[in-house]
């Protein structure tokens, strides 16, 4: 190797390492904002500022209650947080400042730094029903959850396409908490209630109603759901509380840590960082995370229509799990 490639070439390690030294620049303070208290959204939120406080002990770091996805973001917007989560699905209208957000300017200036993990729904029932597939609660009662309007988009491609029916009329609808939608089908006042994990973590509601009464977890036919283009993943018997066979639900939406364009690239590049290096200690202080650490590649998903924030896509790169 000749003397000027050995300088040329050191030069350009240093200009590397000087660069990365520059993106993970030190934090001063952050507000994050995850969602209401004890839910997945402020179990993450209050993971991340743990982390995000040891990384960098002299910032002051704060986790806020909020509803969740789409306060999340007219608090970004206003500037009154400056991280904030949110499940890509549930706000997809944002971008374009669609249904929900007609009357707002469109939400284009959200970057995502990190994905965490994904959402999964099926069905699930009591086991002494003869109630086995989507198909057979045509007429029947199912819990749905709190907000019809915002988990319609969430419920209704995977309940038609596994079942041939009408996600509006050919069910009926009983909108609930979730906690009491739960209690409802231990109590046989619905027949089905739509049963969802955190990526690997069960809710507390769903282990609780197992305890007292078997349940079965209606699996849908994979092949119906990717001719629909829903995503789905089957969990391995032992999985889920009553399962006693694989069970195929889909998989829709991305939780994502976000922010705007206007937090710097260094700013970005550091979070992004600490969640990486830090990502056991997230995943033991939020168990949803589980799916992360066995891929992390789920950490740079895709969280389509908003992008990643240039200063998170550079780290996401440089680890090697930028895929795209």
């Amino acid at each position: 190797m000749s003397h000027s490639f050995r300088l040329m070439a050191a030069s350009v390690a240093a200009a590397v390492a000087i660069s990365g030294a520059a993106m993970a620049q030190e934090i001063k303070g952050l507000t994050i904002g995850g969602g209401s208290v004890g839910a997945d959204f402020f179990i993450l939120g209050a993971a991340l500022q743990k982390v995000l406080s040891e990384a960098f002990p002299s910032a002051r770091i704060e986790n806020t209650s909020t509803s969740g996805s789409v306060e999340n973001f007219r608090l970004l917007r206003r500037k009154e947080i400056d991280v904030g989560i949110f499940t890509n699905t549930a706000v997809v209208d944002a971008w374009d400042g669609r249904n929900a957000f007609a009357n707002e300017p469109p939400f284009q200036e959200i970057r995502s730094i990190a994905g965490t993990f994904h959402f999964t729904y099926s069905i699930i029932t009591l086991a002494s029903t003869n109630l086995k597939a989507t198909a057979d609660f045509k007429g029947k009662r199912v819990g749905i959850g709190p907000d019809g309007r915002t988990l319609k988009p969430l419920y209704q491609p995977w309940f038609e396409a596994s079942s041939g029916l009408s996600y509006d009329t050919d069910i009926q609808h009983v909108f609930a908490s979730y906690a009491d939608i739960y209690r409802m089908l231990g109590e046989g006042r619905v027949d089905g209630a739509v049963g969802f994990t955190s990526g690997f973590k069960i809710p507390a509601s769903i282990q609780e109603l197992a305890s007292g009464k078997p349940l079965r977890w209606v699996s849908m036919d994979p092949a119906k759901l990717t001719a629909a283009k829903v995503e789905h993943i089957t969990f391995p018997v032992g999985s889920l509380p009553g399962q006693t066979e694989p069970v195929t639900a889909a998989r829709y939406g991305l939780v994502a840590i976000g922010a705007t364009k206007d937090m710097s690239d260094g700013t970005a590049y550091a979070i992004a960082k600490a969640v990486h290096q830090n990502l056991k200690k997230l995943t033991d202080l939020q168990p949803a995370l589980a799916q992360a650490l066995a891929d992390p590649t789920t950490l740079a998903g895709d969280t389509a229509p908003f992008p990643f924030h240039p200063g998170a896509q550079r780290y996401w790169t440089e680890a090697g799990l930028w895929k795209r």
